[in-house]
This record gives C-alpha cells, structure tokens and sequence, in this order.
C-alpha cells in the first residue's frame, strides 16, 4: 500500500530543495564557512602558546629563529594563526617541525610551540612574497625549550629558613628546592624528591637517580634542562636558562649567593662546571 502522505511529503521537500538549489547557484558559501572548506584550509586558525610556566616564546619577523625579535608570548597565550608556511627546523613542545605560524597581528612563531588541537596545517599556505626565502640561515638553536626564557626569582619561599624542609621534600633556599619550584611549573608534571620509587636527595645524586627512572641524562645542555654537578660535599643543580654554541646560562640558588638566586653562563667545556644534564621534559 502506497502512503500517499509520505510520498506529498517527499514531492514537497524535493521541490524545496530544488528551488532552493536555484536561488544559490550563483551564491557559493564564503570559503570556511557553511560547509564550504577553502583550497588549502581555513582562513585562520587558533592556537595555544604552549612552553613552560616561565618561559616566553619569541614572534620573529621571518620563519627562523634568526630573524628579528617582533614581541614575546607568555605560557598558554591564545594565538590566531593567518597562514602557515615551512622555514627553518626546530624542535619545541611538540616535536620537530620545519613549520611556522604566521600571526594576525604579524611576526611568525614555530608551530612546534603552539596546540592547535593537530599534527598538520591547520591554516592555508602564507604567500610567497609574505615572508624571506629559506636560504643560508643561522644554526637551528639546541632541542628542547625556546631560547628566551624569563630569567627572574620566581622562587614562592624567599624568606623560609634553610634549616625546614620543603613540600617536595628538600630544604628551603638550597638549590634543589629552587630547581624543584621550577619543575613543578611545567604542564602535566609533578616533581617530588622520592617520586616514583627513586630518591633525589642531595644534588649529586640526581642525575643517577633520574637515569634509573628512565629521564634523558646526556652531556648536551637545552633550555629548561637541569644541570647537575657532582663534585662538591653535596653537588650542585641548576636550571639552563640560555645555551650558545661555547657555553650555557643558568638559574640557581646557593651558589654565588648564600641561599639566594643567581644566574651565571658556564663553559660547555667538557672540563666545565658541570656533568649532566636531566632532560625531565623530553
């Protein structure tokens, strides 16, 4: 038995969808929007600046880390992204990546240090003329953090006394418990003296104790890793805050300062004040 309701119905919605398909045969979506994608994406894109608490990411001219410095953007800065194009190598938060974002209001950052919720392009292709041409280009800078880092005493007890113990297990103002606040800060990451089973303790200790966690330990220094020097009563750890191709900075407690911070650049020398390098994040 035909429903002759349904088959009304059916007539009337194809006539609908037809006329409506003639009053817009000349009148295409905008690209991006009504369901109608652009030739190479959307129009823009949004993102998330994503370093460490502390760090800041560098907008550069160009898509190099040689180019000149435009502005700085804090940890978790939302960002809107015009176009992406490929230019120099480097490796961030997400890994290696020769591609760079070009932002709204100009200047280009590594897409390594901006979620945008995909591994790939999530913008159209800058133009051609819109930025310099890969050509000969200063080195790529060190694997792991941006090479600007906020270099200040962020420290949260810059009063408590030396002899008490900490919440992460050291005590105050030496220079693991500064090392520690700093480690704590990086995203999805908590850090305690004995996590995992291990035990820290004193600073010559860490580098042993992180390799037994299964942490990166090398002799390469990058921004954000944990120095470590053995020799000394107790050793001594560090936060690398700038590397260079001859030595690298660091931020410290105890040090130069009794129970204060301090920053110093430290030769990359194998006979330098140093043994290891943590790679906590990597």
């Amino acid at each position: 038995m035909i429903n002759v309701r349904s088959l009304t119905l059916t007539a009337a919605a194809g006539m609908a969808a037809a006329a409506l398909a003639a009053s817009g045969a000349h009148a295409m979506p905008v690209c991006g929007e009504g369901g109608n994608p652009c030739p190479q994406g959307p129009k823009n894109a949004k993102g998330t600046v994503d370093v460490a608490a502390g760090y800041t990411l560098t907008v550069r001219k160009g898509p190099r880390s040689g180019a000149r410095a435009v502005r700085k953007l804090a940890d978790g800065a939302g960002v809107i992204i015009v176009c992406q194009t490929e230019g120099e190598s480097t490796t961030g938060t997400f890994g290696t990546s020769r591609l760079w974002d070009k932002l709204i209001h100009g200047g280009y950052v590594s897409d390594t240090y901006v979620s945008t919720g995909s591994d790939g392009r999530v913008a159209p292709e800058c133009p051609k003329a819109s930025h310099p041409t890969p050509g000969t280009q200063p080195p790529a800078q060190p694997k792991g953090r941006p090479r600007d880092v906020t270099l200040k005493d962020d420290y949260p007890f810059p009063n408590a006394s030396p002899k008490d113990a900490d919440k992460w297990g050291f005590y105050y103002r030496e220079c693991t418990s500064f090392v520690a606040s700093r480690l704590n800060r990086l995203k999805g990451f908590t850090f305690s003296n004995r996590m995992n089973g291990g035990h820290f303790g004193d600073a010559g200790n860490w580098d042993d104790n992180a390799r037994a966690l299964g942490y990166r330990v090398d002799t390469t220094p990058t921004v954000g890793s944990v120095m470590v020097r053995d020799s000394g009563t107790w050793g001594h750890v560090a936060i690398v805050s700038k590397v260079t191709k001859t030595q690298f900075m660091v931020e410290e407690y105890n040090h130069n300062v009794d129970h204060g911070y301090g920053t110093r650049w430290i030769s990359r020398a194998p006979n330098g004040d140093w043994d290891h390098f943590i790679h906590f994040r990597f």
